[in-house]
């Protein structure tokens, strides 16, 4: 039988812009490692102008696009929240209180950090241009923003990039893009409305203000934060809104990345943590995002268990982890925050290289030391840590206890019948075994996993909790280290079982023929679900138990909008 070599793409160069990449945001950890903290503050109002016009401009052109590509309730959607923009800058601009529009703490430079190197090894492997950097930069930027305006700014230029990529990504993908336009022109439109409102009522529209705000009128502030939130909710695949991407029509792994991992997606959740501090069990903002982030947990890791496309059960995941994430950052706490956090650095890191996987089927196997990471990290992060756990404990509620040990215990469910599928395929007869050294970036993309699993106390000491230090000033370094430990211990206990096969070069080979077929590990209970229809009912149930909670919560919401409106106009 004659050889196969499935090596169909040449090793990408690193080029230029993707090395630049990778020194500017070591330089920025770098830097802020040596400085801390620092804002830079508006010169004068006419900076605060300057921004709003690159925010209308940015509105402006996602109007264009949805117009040229006949997306027409995109372009309305878009269009009034341009409209509304304008009319918000020129009445209220003058009045708004700003002391600073950039704030790098620790957040911005862990964020950049790993957005960076993570952005720099798909662009390295796939040879993305423009839209790629301009999204990952987008992510950087939106990060970086303590002025909602110019916050929105990156956030649209996000969304922008991102339709781009999807569209040069395949034919077969205008459908995705046209939906994801359509989500996030909506999500931006809560955005703005979260401006508004927090210009009108609180004149400022700087989050760092509004946390501040939040220790004497966490009640009200809930006002503002709840469009914001929404805004996040919609962007990071939460239900009812998790359908606008589900990964089927994107080829390339590259993209899905990008969109799923790195960008996308990773930008609804880091404005939510950004907004954290000034949520809570007590407001509705935090009850919203908790309610939304359970129930998406729930049913996406129900989804993943009965899918039989590998796409799509990992844009499952995606959104699973990302319901965990918001669980934690509704809760609002020092300890929920820090497990949100760290939950995204390691889903931004791992699930790139699972994604890959898909797309090159004789590097599959590389995909089980990502995998492992995927499964235990949740467990690692929020259920073996008693702060954390701690924290979710503290609301009193049960339900939510129960729901999320029991979506957990379903989500090792589906990360395990993949591992098994991967594992368990034996080498094929006449497929050339390819190393790892012929595909540098993903080499740099498992050594990265494993630096980020061995460094885990580390990476929390030294950086996440000084930024919950920053926030509540009373979270101890000292106190998450055992639990910090414990964690890197169980995670680099799977990394090294696969890590093993995979530098010695060992590595099973996929047939293409098993690509799209179902695993034996645990089909029968797989075929009984989807035959009995459970999961679309509980689908269902889901959808509308989490649209009727914000529906409740935005409502509350209005009634007091309207009340605070009275008395300011």
């Amino acid at each position: 039988m004659e050889s196969v070599n499935y090596c169909e793409r040449e090793n990408q160069k690193l080029t230029p812009p993707v090395a630049l990449l990778v020194l500017a945001s070591v330089a920025l950890a770098v830097f802020h490692g040596i400085k801390g903290d620092m804002s830079v503050a508006f010169g004068n109002s006419a900076v605060s102008y300057v921004i709003a016009a690159l925010a209308v401009i940015a509105g402006g052109v996602m109007t264009v696009i949805a117009i040229k590509n006949k997306k027409y309730l995109s372009a309305v959607l878009s269009g009034v929240q341009v409209a509304v923009l304008v009319c918000f800058v020129v009445l209220f601009g003058s009045e708004l209180r700003s002391v600073s529009a950039i704030t790098i703490d620790y957040l911005a430079s862990t964020v950049i950090l790993i957005t960076g190197l993570m952005g720099a090894i798909i662009m390295w492997r796939t040879g993305s241009g423009l839209p790629a950097m301009i999204s990952v930069l987008g992510v950087d930027g939106l990060v970086l923003a303590d002025n909602l305006i110019l916050m929105y700014f990156f956030w649209t230029i996000i969304t922008v990039s991102s339709y781009v990529l999807i569209m040069k990504d395949t034919d077969k993908a205008a459908d995705l893009a046209a939906r994801m336009m359509e989500f996030n022109a909506a999500a931006g439109l809560s955005f703005t409305v979260g401006i508004i409102v927090s210009g009108v009522i609180f004149e400022t529209v700087e989050i760092s203000t509004l946390n501040l705000i939040d220790t004497v009128y966490s009640d009200l502030i809930a006002v503002p934060a709840i469009f914001i939130v929404l805004a996040g909710i919609i962007r990071s695949m939460q239900m009812p809104f998790q359908r606008w991407y589900d990964g089927e029509h994107v080829t390339s792994a590259g993209t899905a990345s990008l969109i799923q991992a790195v960008t996308l997606v990773n930008s609804g959740m880091l404005v939510i943590i950004k907004m954290a501090p000034a949520m809570g069990i007590s407001n509705f903002a935090g009850l919203m995002s908790i309610s939304a982030g359970a129930v998406t947990f729930f049913m996406a890791s129900l989804d993943a268990i009965t899918e039989g496309n590998v796409r799509k059960m990992l844009a499952d995941s995606t959104s699973a982890i990302m319901g965990i994430a918001l669980v934690c950052a509704g809760i609002g706490t020092s300890e929920s925050i820090w497990a949100a956090i760290m939950l995204i650095i390691f889903h931004t890191a791992a699930k790139p290289l699972i994604l890959a996987g898909t797309e090159y089927q004789k590097l599959r196997t590389d995909m089980v030391m990502a995998v492992l990471v995927m499964m235990i990290a949740p467990f690692a992060i929020v259920l073996l840590q008693r702060e954390s756990m701690g924290s979710i404990a503290d609301t009193g509620n049960i339900l939510l206890i129960v729901v999320i040990c029991f979506s957990g215990a379903m989500a090792v469910f589906y990360w395990t019948r993949w591992l098994g599928t991967l594992i368990s395929t034996a080498v094929t007869e006449g497929i050339e075994p390819i190393n790892l050294k012929e595909f540098n970036p993903m080499k740099a993309n498992a050594w990265l996993i494993i630096i980020l699993v061995v460094g885990l106390p580390l990476i929390s000491i030294y950086m996440v909790v000084p930024y919950m230090e920053g926030l509540y000033g009373g979270m101890s370094a000292a106190a998450n280290l055992t639990d910090n430990i414990m964690g890197a211990l169980v995670i680099s206990l799977g990394v090294a079982l696969a890590a093993y096969p995979i530098y010695k070069g060992i590595r099973p080979q996929i047939n293409n023929e098993s690509e799209d077929s179902e695993d034996e590990h645990g089909q029968d209970v797989v075929e009984t679900m989807r035959q009995s229809g459970i999961v679309v009912k509980v689908r269902k149930i889901c959808t509308i138990a989490s649209a009727a909670m914000m529906v409740i919560c935005v409502g509350f919401v209005l009634v007091n909008l309207i009340g605070l409106l009275g008395g300011v106009l």
